[in-house]
């Protein structure tokens, strides 16, 4: 998976407020809270379309293995998959 492309859908919003990142999505008026690392690791996500180059970005920044910044993008982005904010093209 970490060649594959995504494409995140067009209806979600990522909003800080005070000390809180709330991932809205318009099409169901859901909102999701985010922790610190999985707010910045979807603003990462917002910027690029293959989970290559986001776990490259997220190297630089988290002093952690690749292997498990892989496997924690992995996980949030199969939730995005799962409510249909997050489509993962082969």
């Amino acid at each position: 998976m970490q060649n594959n492309s995504y494409t995140l859908s067009s209806s979600l919003m990522l909003q800080n407020i005070d000390d809180e990142s709330l991932l809205m999505d318009t099409n169901t008026q859901l909102f999701y809270e985010l922790n610190e690392s999985a707010a910045f690791m979807f603003s990462v996500m917002q910027k690029h379309t293959l989970f290559s180059d986001v776990v490259a970005e997220l190297t630089n920044y988290f002093d952690a293995p690749q292997e498990l910044l892989f496997k924690d993008l992995y996980q949030f982005a199969m939730s995005l998959a799962e409510q249909n904010m997050l489509e993962i093209h082969d």
